[in-house]
């Protein structure tokens, strides 16, 4: 069954370990196919973050913050169980990282320094080939932050994005591929909730081209509560 939405989402710092699955015996990146060697050297460079005390639990499971505050995760699951979209979460730990995949506890955030180990291991040509094995019929991300390098903060838009747009010069022809954006307000905690937001909107919307158009055009804030601009960027174009 070809997939139909390929998402790509933020960690964030706030997590809390459970059992929440039978281990998984091969991780995704082995039966994907992909060239594993840059990812697995960017997860050694990361060891020291893991806090291997933690209980392993999967991705979609221990991440707790803002970004993850408004999802309903068992309506993601049940997306991700029937095959209508894979979940990927761009992590300062372990780099590029399934929502089902098992993963400790980690003390690290995509700062500057971080951002940089991951540019360097190669973070943008990883998410390339992970994007173009899928053939997704669409590619969708959910990121606040700059879509160019020389930017203080996170990184996470920036990956996403040269990602992309990596793919899609070696031949990935989606019929959508873009990106969910902030792109005014401000809040360390409203931003990434905003986009968490978003993200189960769009997802109940089925990606409609409708939601597309609007949250291209949108100059309102997203919501009352949260002021809080959120915007679509387009890769592709769309009729």
């Amino acid at each position: 069954m070809k997939l139909i939405t390929l998402c790509f989402i933020p960690c964030c710092e706030s997590k809390r370990p459970a059992i929440t699955a039978k281990p998984i015996r091969d991780p995704w990146y082995h039966y994907l196919g992909i060239n594993v060697s840059s990812l697995i050297r960017g997860r050694q460079e990361m060891v020291d973050s893991l806090i291997k005390s933690s209980i392993p639990t999967n991705a979609i499971d221990l991440y707790t913050g803002n970004f993850y505050r408004p999802l309903d995760k068992e309506i993601i699951k049940n997306q991700i169980d029937a095959g209508k979209i894979r979940l990927f979460i761009i992590s300062a730990g372990y780099g590029l990282v399934d929502a089902n995949e098992q993963i400790h506890n980690y003390d690290e955030t995509m700062t500057s320094r971080t951002a940089r180990i991951w540019r360097d291991i190669g973070l943008v040509n990883i998410i390339a080939e992970v994007i173009q094995i899928f053939k997704a019929d669409q590619v969708f991300g959910f990121f606040s932050g700059n879509p160019v390098w020389n930017y203080s903060g996170s990184k996470y838009r920036f990956f996403f994005s040269e990602g992309l747009k990596t793919a899609l010069a070696n031949g990935y022809d989606p019929i959508n591929a873009g990106c969910f954006y902030r792109a005014a307000g401000k809040g360390q905690s409203t931003i990434p909730t905003a986009l968490g937001k978003c993200f189960m909107d769009a997802l109940r919307a089925d990606y409609s081209k409708d939601l597309l158009n609007k949250m291209h055009k949108n100059d309102l804030p997203y919501s009352q509560e949260l002021p809080i601009t959120i915007k679509y960027e387009s890769f592709v174009r769309w009729v």
